[in-house]
Formats: structure tokens, C-alpha cells, sequence
């Protein structure tokens, strides 16, 4: 090898880890200087009676040092037994209310005037020496210039923000906002495409068994077979005919059924076991799913069965199973693979369609046959659904999100649930264009952590930093 290429690889080699160690000892001399900077800002709202704005900046102090005394007693906390800080009870909130109007129009002059160097330093660190660090560290340090100096436009542009009439928000929110009314609209013309569903003769096999159908109604490419009313039976044909159109305008993929899909909406598990007896070609796995979660595809047909006392769930997974089929044949995804994503995309496409909120549907004990032991079924608002998200977010580590987004269907839980279903939302509303990517490396065995840079810029670190302030902006 050449002696001149040789010098080369080797400065590079050892340029890497230098780049790295210099991009943290530049976040680690910003940080020194901040905390001085931060309690001469708070000192000086507390002088000019800007008490809530004084209180946020006491938060940021005790980031950087849990033990301030002085940001301990900005925020009233009481030093407890064993010299541990506590949060007095009943404390009212504080309000920059008591400050001057002038205070007020003063105060983002004044934190530039404090923060804003050491912002300026990070963000030239970045430039410097961010080009080997990890999404999760750059959004980490984006994040961190922006609320240093959150007037500079620049800043906020790094960051992945756009301008708004609502103030600075993350470019998903932006899109997710208009991205809501797309599938809306999407949803309401795609069911008011589809015609009257009209009734149909029960196949002979069908009418042999002990089964009491009252309903037999069928579309263009559906047909619901039902032991429930014929309003369920309606509603479930006409929001699974209208699945494929409403999916080629959310999605933008080629959405299809599979030739003669059938939905059979039983009320219970004795008209259950009665499709069953009928159908001797199901497989133990199969029945094994079915009784876990009372929906499955019956043999090797195209037909699928629900029998879940609630009929909010019936019609749901008659949708969800169908969209679960388009899904895993576009993006080539098989029945077992990425079952947290998949779940909550299909979850989240088929709410619009349906207008449920359902939120788990599994058996308390297995092979159980009274209603009451089922897993209990809430229809929350989507708030609700979010804040709880938000919750597990701030707790969770890196660790804990891939452990969560890589088990299998069997073993989610409702926790898994509510994040699965944030996730597909941050993807299907505020990442449209790398949603299908996402899914496709997630069914090709890649993990949740490869998935994410394959289809982004994302690792699980940036994506956990900005899913928490993307549920922020949304709710």
C-alpha cells in the first residue's frame, strides 16, 4: 500500500473517535456554562416578579443539578428527612402575572443575551464535529440549542420546525394536522362510495350446522354472514368494501381483497364452535388464535370469523384483518412479523374508517366462555390514548421501546397497544412517505432500531425525544 494512502486511513481511522470526543466535551463545556447562566435568568425573573417563567427555568436548573438549593426554593420544595427535596402539597401555581408588562417584553433580549452564546457554541460544535454522531445525540443536541435560544429562527429550522400561526412546531405536527383531515375525508367519501349491501343465500354447508344466521348481505368484493342485526351486518360490509378505496388515498398504495372475502359476525362463542364443527380443516395454531382472540381465518378460505360479545370489536376486526391482509401483501409482510407496527397501523387506518376506540380485545383465561372474562374493551378518546403514551415515552428507555416493538402478537399487552398505535400515528399522520419503508424493513426481519434508519433519519433515541414533543403539539 502506497504510504501516502496509508497516512491517510490512518488519520481517518483515528480522526472518528476524536470528532465524537470533541462534539462531548463541547456539550460538556456548554452545559458548565449554562447552569451559571440559567440561575442569573431565574434570579433576574424572580426580580421582576416573573414567578412561572422563573419556576420553568428552576426545572432546566435541577436538570443540571438536583441538589440547587436555590431552584429547590424557587419551586417551594421542603428539604425532607434524610436531606431528600419534596414538592410541598397544595402549592399554588405560579404566574408571571405579578410581573411588568415591560418585564415581560424584556425577558427573551435578556436570555439571549445569556443563553444565546452558549447555544451559538453548540451549534458551532455541531457543525464541527456532528457528522459521526448518532440521530439519537443530534436530536438530543438540536433539542437542547433550540431551547437555549428558541428565537433564532435557524435554530428551529435544524431542529426539523416550521413556523406557524400557532408558534414553532415540529414539521410532523404540521403535516399530521392536515394528514387527520386527509383520512377523515378519505374515510367519509370512501363509505358513501359504497352501495346498499344486498342480501344473499346462505351457503348450503352453512345452513347445516346449529348456527341461527339472521343476516346474509353482501358488496361488489364482501360478504357478511351474521348471527348479530342487520344494522351490524350493514355497517360491517360497507366499511370492509370501503377499506381498499380509503387505503389508495391514505397509504397510496394499490389496496385490494382477496377474491371472495368473507366476514362471519357471531354473537358469541357458542355460534362459534358451531362454525367450527363445520369446518374440521382449521389447524391447532388456528383455533389456538381464535380462542386467545376470537378472530380468525377460517381453513384455507378467504373468510374470517369474530365473535366478540362487543359489537364495536366485531366490526372493527373484520376491517382490521382485512387491512391486514393489504397491508402484508404490499409491503411483504408476513402474518408473524412486526405484529406491534402492524396492529397499530391497522388500528389506526381502521378507527377512521369505523369510528371505534377500542383498545384491547384478548381473553383473560384461555378457552374462556363467559363475557364477563374477557379482557376488558374501553373506547377512549384519542387524548386520552395519547396522554398515556406520553406517559410510557418518558419512562421508557431505548431498551424497553425495542423489547416492546419486537414481541410477538400474543404477548402485547395494553401499554403495547397505546404506544403501537401512537407510533403508527406519528407515521401515518407526520411521516407519510417513510411509513411504507418503515413497515417493509420491520417485515424483512430488521430491527425496530435498523427499521428506523432504513426508512429515516431516526434511531429509537430521536425517535422516543421526538414522539414526546410530537404528542405535546398534538394533544
Amino acid at each position: 500500500m502506497p504510504r501516502p494512502l496509508l497516512a491517510l486511513l490512518v488519520v481517518a481511522t483515528l480522526a472518528c473517535p476524536a470528532r465524537a470526543g470533541a462534539l462531548d466535551d463541547a456539550r460538556a463545556a456548554a452545559r458548565a456554562r449554562e447552569l451559571p447562566a440559567l440561575v442569573e435568568l431565574g434570579t433576574w425573573c424572580h426580580q421582576q416578579k416573573l414567578f412561572a417563567t422563573r419556576n420553568a427555568l428552576a426545572e432546566r436548573i435541577l436538570a443540571l443539578d438536583p441538589g440547587h438549593v436555590g431552584a429547590h426554593r424557587w419551586l417551594r420544595h421542603r428539604l425532607g428527612p434524610g436531606g431528600r427535596w419534596e414538592v410541598a402539597e397544595r402549592s399554588t401555581p405560579a404566574s408571571d402575572g405579578a410581573g411588568t408588562a415591560a418585564a415581560i417584553a424584556e425577558f427573551p433580549a435578556v436570555r439571549t443575551r445569556l443563553l444565546g452564546p452558549i447555544a451559538s457554541a453548540l451549534a458551532e460544535a455541531l457543525q464541527e464535529h456532528g457528522a459521526d454522531a448518532s440521530p439519537g445525540t443530534l436530536e438530543e443536541l438540536r433539542a437542547e440549542i433550540v431551547a437555549l435560544a428558541p428565537d433564532v429562527a435557524a435554530y428551529r429550522a435544524a431542529h426539523g420546525e416550521l413556523e406557524t400561526a400557532q408558534g414553532w412546531r415540529l414539521a410532523e405536527s404540521v403535516r399530521g394536522a392536515a394528514r387527520r383531515a386527509e383520512l377523515r375525508s378519505a374515510a367519509t367519501q370512501a363509505l358513501a362510495a359504497v352501495p346498499e349491501p344486498t342480501p344473499f343465500d346462505v351457503p348450503s354447508i352453512l345452513q347445516r350446522n346449529a348456527l341461527r344466521w339472521r343476516v346474509a348481505l353482501e358488496t361488489a368484493h364482501v360478504r357478511v354472514l351474521a348471527t348479530t342485526t342487520l344494522p351490524e351486518a350493514q355497517r360491517t360490509a360497507t366499511a370492509v368494501e370501503a377499506l381498499p378505496a380509503y387505503v389508495r388515498t391514505a397509504l397510496g398504495i394499490d389496496a385490494r381483497h382477496l377474491p371472495g372475502y368473507t366476514v362471519h359476525a357471531l354473537g358469541g362463542p357458542d355460534d362459534a364452535n358451531a362454525l367450527l364443527a363445520v369446518h374440521p380443516d382449521v389447524d391447532a395454531r388456528t383455533r389456538e388464535h381464535w380462542h386467545s382472540f376470537s378472530a380468525s381465518w377460517i381453513g384455507e378460505t378467504n373468510a374470517i370469523a369474530t365473535y366478540h360479545p362487543d359489537a364495536r370489536w366485531r366490526v372493527e376486526s373484520a376491517c382490521a384483518m382485512a387491512l391486514g391482509v393489504v397491508l402484508g401483501t404490499h409491503y411483504g409482510i408476513g402474518p408473524t412479523r412486526a405484529p406491534f407496527a402492524m396492529d397499530a397501523v391497522e388500528k389506526r387506518l381502521v378507527w377512521e374508517l369505523v369510528g371505534t376506540r377500542v383498545t384491547f380485545t384478548r381473553r383473560v383465561a384461555e378457552y374462556a366462555d363467559r363475557a364477563e372474562e374477557w379482557a376488558k374493551v374501553e373506547e377512549l378518546p384519542d387524548a386520552r390514548w395519547y396522554a398515556r403514551a406520553a406517559e410510557l415515552l418518558a419512562t421508557l428507555s431505548e431498551g424497553d421501546l425495542a423489547e416492546r416493538m419486537g414481541r410477538p402478537l400474543n404477548a402485547l399487552d395494553l401499554d403495547d397497544s397505546v404506544l403501537g398505535n401512537a407510533l403508527a400515528a406519528y407515521y401515518v399522520e407526520g411521516r407519510p412517505d417513510e411509513c411504507g419503508a418503515f413497515l417493509r424493513a420491520l417485515g424483512a426481519g430488521a430491527s425496530p432500531d435498523d427499521a428506523l434508519r432504513k426508512a429515516s433519519s431516526l434511531d429509537l433515541r430521536a425517535l422516543r425525544l421526538r414522539m414526546q414533543r410530537w404528542l405535546a403539539e398534538r394533544n
